[in-house]
């Protein structure tokens, strides 16, 4: 009989073994505690080393990155070019419409200032001519949307991607758009996961999910234009005291309008740019990504 008693392995507690809401990482298997194991911030990954060994490089991830890269949407860039082409269009348009708008504004206040000089004919080509601008603003939103609803559906399929940092699968993050509610931030959310899971100089284990300035900016006026210009739409209809006063606050609507759509435009053709970059493997902040932030270089890649 051995003089020596055998200590049983301790058993892990049980925050251990399921250590929920803890950050992704390599831990101590708990099945195993002479091994390795990585915990994704919510499983067990099937992915296991010995305790001295040191987890791939960054250059090896970026390299197996690349590599899943090279086999992506071969019509990525393509979907890029003709949703950056529609919202350079939407640009243009909404440029147009604030200078008119600015016209308008003048003409408005010469009515305010003297209301006899207010004819009626004069009125009523003053309010056809800015429901033209509006009609066609609002065509070209509707397709710089479609081609940016289909850009969207073909990144968010692109094997690159990191898929761990998608909240959303495909189907909901398109659908969050038409969601009542749910549409006030789902969309800002999946561009955003689609933005970290895209960015190849992303650490393999940063769980972090920050909006980008572009991402910020971009659904600032996206929800904010709106509600400005309906609000001083409303306005028009409450404490305007005379034809001249509501055609001011309506000039004014539009030119809120017009001045966050365009902004929210540009801000939404960087993160196409960026987004179409990463996937592609592009270098952040090279000359080869200089040049694809334009829509022609986009296409010709």
């Amino acid at each position: 009989m051995s003089d020596e008693w055998e200590v049983p392995a301790p058993v892990p507690a049980a925050s251990d073994r399921f250590p929920v809401g803890a950050a992704a990482g390599w831990r101590t298997d708990p099945f195993d505690a002479s091994l390795m194991r990585r915990w994704d911030g919510r499983h067990w990954s099937e992915e296991v080393r010995p305790p001295d060994q040191v987890p791939d490089s960054r250059a090896g991830v970026r390299a197996a990155r690349a590599a899943t890269r090279s086999g992506g949407h071969a019509g990525l860039r393509v979907v890029a070019f003709l949703a950056q082409t529609a919202l350079v269009t939407y640009v243009l348009v909404r440029a147009g419409g604030l200078l008119w708008g600015l016209h308008a504004w003048t003409k408005v206040e010469v009515w305010a200032l003297q209301p006899d000089s207010l004819i009626a004919s004069e009125a009523e080509d003053f309010v056809r001519t800015s429901l033209t601008v509006t009609g066609v603003a609002l065509l070209a939103s509707a397709l710089s949307g479609l081609f940016f609803f289909v850009w969207q559906w073909v990144a968010y399929t692109d094997p690159a991607l990191d898929r761990t940092l998608l909240r959303h699968s495909t189907p909901a993050a398109l659908l969050g758009w038409v969601i009542p509610v749910v549409g006030l931030w789902w969309p800002a959310q999946a561009i955003n996961d689609l933005w970290h899971a895209s960015d190849p100089d992303r650490e393999p284990d940063d769980p972090s999910r920050h909006l980008p300035p572009a991402v910020t900016l971009w659904w600032l006026c996206a929800l904010g234009g709106p509600v400005a210009a309906l609000g001083l739409y409303g306005a028009s209809r409450v404490v305007a005291a005379s034809p001249a006063g509501a055609l001011r606050w309506s000039v004014l609507s539009g030119l809120a309008g017009g001045f966050s759509g365009l902004v929210g435009a540009v801000a939404l053709m960087v993160i196409v740019a960026r987004i179409t970059n990463h996937l592609r493997g592009r270098v952040p902040g090279s000359a080869s990504d200089a040049a694809t932030d334009h829509p022609a270089a986009l296409a010709a890649h």
